[in-house]
């Protein structure tokens, strides 16, 4: 059985592969018109991400 791994970060740890994979997996999954971009004065800045 394979094994994972889950990260718990908040947006300003994430790094650009992590906000790529993030964004692509949005449009594909969802067909997201907007991006996750995570900056000190929007809200993703602080939000948590689950990523597995």
């Amino acid at each position: 059985m394979p094994e994972y791994t889950l990260k718990i970060k908040p947006g300003k740890e994430l790094t650009q592969p992590e906000l790529k994979i993030i964004n692509d997996a949005r449009v594909k999954h969802f067909n997201s018109k907007s991006v996750i971009k995570p900056l000190p004065e929007n809200e993703d800045w602080e939000k948590l991400y689950f990523m597995l």
